[in-house]
């Protein structure tokens, strides 16, 4: 992090028992630039899950968070006990 003085806000929303919602966003208040996160989570079963997430900066050209590409990732998780 670049700046000195930053605000961050986040939510979760349990949409159903098997899904959840989220977003996140961290501002950068000396540039005026943030970054805004949205994910979502579903289970799959009592030990996998599936989890999407999308990622976007805004902000001027010579901001911290201005030339951040927007980002997609994906993350399936499947936990098991050995004996």
């Amino acid at each position: 992090l670049k700046g000195l003085h930053y605000a961050a806000s986040g939510i979760t929303w349990t949409a159903t028992p098997l899904l959840s919602i989220s977003g996140g966003l961290l501002a950068n208040c000396s540039d005026l630039s943030g970054r805004l996160d949205i994910s979502a989570e579903y289970s799959l079963s009592d030990n996998s899950f599936l989890q999407a997430s999308l990622a976007e900066g805004f902000g001027g050209k010579d901001t911290e968070f201005g030339n951040e590409p927007f980002a997609f990732s994906a993350l399936y998780s499947s936990y098991f006990q050995l004996l």
